[in-house]
């Protein structure tokens, strides 16, 4: 509470007291601050002075209340206990950022040793294709034998052998392979491995342990909508008879693929109701990111993923202009088959079922021997054209997308397409349906420096065209040469030849310049002595001739499985197209035709 004090000063004249007021204001401030915790009475005698006349009263009211001593302490201790926890607070707070540094770190190096425990897993069963690129596992001999006297070949395409071991090994797997790369061996193989007969419907024997059944084809839908072939599944499992599961076309499990189909998710139950089956998943056409979401959606994240080369050096683009009228566009279809492919096997895609069924009308019309495939036809329909264009009795089919799956005809030469694919990945899948053999070149390769020798010895230049006319018998008498027999060849394979001998340095260019161009001779190349040796071979990847007739069946052709011909030629047939699309004529690949329109 406040208090009154009283300060009497005598003996002061007026004029001194006005020079005193500062030291009494002084004292008065003194007081006010001190008198908290001083006696009053010892306050008030220490300013009493008297010394003078005057005696001035000086009243004020001291506003600090005036506390006890157990307030006083009671008010220390609070003060001191939050300042404790102040400093607490700091300290908790410097905790806090520690711990989560720590927690950042840690999350790093779990995320570290999730990654390197799959990097471990894979390795441990050795993820690199080479680690099973080899032939001393307990199977090996067996699958060679199965591979020369059943299928008829003499050796694996790349990725095969590998795919085929990791199967047999009983561990899942991701084949992501070219079409025609040979993808369904990869399982039927292994299948003809063991004991049984290659069926190709669900009988009864599924479940009988005396059943001889080994392969069963059956559609997803069936997986996802048949409970009984399920449960004929789960007593086949339970028997130790369910080897191995393989998903052709894998890439339709994800529905980010191009080719979704909503069956195929359904198929992720095979995994967990069998988990002690391998599981194999085939596909031609899939991203990394298709693969992941396959992957996942099979249960199989782990699985070993082995991808071949989409490097096509057989395939030869050619654009076409595609002219507006649809009579004239489909006489240009007809002269090209006609001209270019007679006599040889092709198929042209269209976007439509009802596109396809017109252009064969009109193809029919104009006497080609072609036929409709589309997903709409009976069972029997499609088996017929299939059958009958595979014995050569049809030379074109002319179908929709739905063609395609299983094609195994070593001698398809061109692929047309009437109309856009739906997307790139169908038109890769399309395009390389064709196919191309390897032929021997030798002999041309040697004419050819034969020409030049001579063009050289008279002092004569020869252009790359100068030169196939001497080849082919044309031009200039003095430039053929006695020996040299014209080919029986298409002009353009001549080209190729003359091409692929440059980049082999069998020839090589030399240069001529004016003021108005830049000409290109052909002379003698730095490999060209190695011709002189019978021991030495030329070969390269052209169209058949269709003169020479020579039926491609090489013993590498039919890498699915299905190939049943033994192979004439030493070399391996691959693929090759033709596209026509609105744009000027032109060239785009180097090895063989395709032609497409927009």
């Amino acid at each position: 509470m406040g208090c009154c004090v009283l300060l009497k000063s005598s003996g002061l004249s007026h004029a001194k007291l006005q020079t005193n007021l500062p030291q009494i204001s002084r004292n008065t401030e003194k007081l006010q601050a001190t008198c908290c915790s001083t006696n009053i009475e010892q306050t008030v005698r220490s300013f009493q002075k008297p010394a003078g006349k005057l005696t001035l009263f000086i009243l004020f009211r001291l506003s600090v209340p005036i506390l006890s001593p157990a307030l006083t302490e009671e008010l220390e201790s609070v003060t001191n206990e939050l300042h404790a926890i102040d400093i607490q607070i700091q300290e908790l707070t410097g905790r806090q950022q520690e711990l989560l540094q720590r927690k950042s770190v840690l999350a790093k190096k779990l995320k570290q040793c999730l990654e390197g425990s799959d990097a471990e897993a894979s390795s441990s069963c050795d993820s690199s294709p080479a680690a099973w690129n080899k032939e001393d596992f307990a199977w090996s001999g067996k699958v060679k034998d199965v591979l020369k006297n059943v299928f008829k070949l003499q050796k694996f395409r790349p990725l095969q052998l590998e795919t085929v071991n990791v199967t047999m090994d009983r561990k899942d797997i991701f084949l992501v392979m070219p079409t025609g790369g040979g993808k369904s061996l990869c399982y039927q193989l292994p299948a003809l491995c063991s004991e049984g007969e290659h069926v190709k419907w669900v009988h009864a024997e599924m479940v009988s342990r005396n059943s001889q059944l080994k392969l069963i084809y059956v559609t997803p839908e069936k997986i996802a909508k048949s409970k009984m072939f399920m449960s004929r599944l789960e007593k086949a499992y339970e028997a130790g008879r369910l080897t191995r599961i393989a998903v052709d076309e894998v890439h339709c499990c994800s529905q980010w693929g191009h080719d979704f189909r909503p069956d195929y998710k359904a198929l992720g139950i095979l995994k967990r109701q069998f988990p002690n089956t391998s599981l194999i998943g085939l596909t031609a056409t899939a991203t990394n990111h298709v693969l992941k979401d396959a992957q996942k959606i099979l249960c199989v994240d782990k699985c070993l993923t082995f991808t071949a080369s989409f490097n096509r050096p057989n395939l030869y683009y050619e654009v076409r202009q595609k002219p507006s009228n649809a009579d004239d566009f489909i006489e240009d279809i007809v002269k090209l088959i006609n001209g270019r492919y007679k006599g040889q096997s092709g198929i042209i895609y269209c976007f439509s079922q009802k596109d396809s069924e017109q252009v064969t009308i009109s193809l029919q019309k104009l006497g080609i021997h072609a036929g409709t495939y589309h997903a709409n036809m009976e069972p029997e329909d499609k088996t017929k054209v299939h059958t009958r264009w595979s014995a050569n009795e049809l030379q074109v089919v002319v179908a929709t997308v739905a063609f395609g799956m299983g094609i195994d005809k070593p001698d398809v030469r061109f692929v047309i397409h009437h109309s856009m694919s739906k997307s790139m990945e169908n038109y890769y899948q399309e395009s390389g349906r064709a196919v191309f053999e390897k032929r021997n070149v030798t002999q041309h390769c040697r004419d050819l420096v034969k020409i030049l020798k001579q063009a050289e010895a008279l002092n004569e230049k020869l252009t790359p065209l100068k030169l196939i006319d001497s080849w082919m018998g044309k031009g200039a008498a003095k430039l053929r040469v006695a020996g040299v027999v014209a080919p029986v060849l298409p002009r353009e394979d001549l080209e190729k030849i003359i091409t692929h001998a440059l980049l082999q340095q069998y020839l090589k260019e030399d240069y001529s310049f004016t003021a108005y161009a830049t000409i290109s001779y052909l002379k003698v190349g730095p490999r060209a002595s190695l011709l002189s040796s019978d021991a030495h071979a030329v070969t390269m990847q052209v169209r058949r001739s269709t003169q020479s007739g020579a039926r491609a069946a090489s013993s590498e052709v039919c890498q699915s499985g299905h190939a049943e011909e033994k192979g004439k030629s030493s070399g391996d047939i691959q693929k090759s197209t033709n596209r026509l699309q609105p744009s000027g004529a032109k060239n785009t690949g180097a090895k063989k035709r395709k032609l497409d329109d927009a």
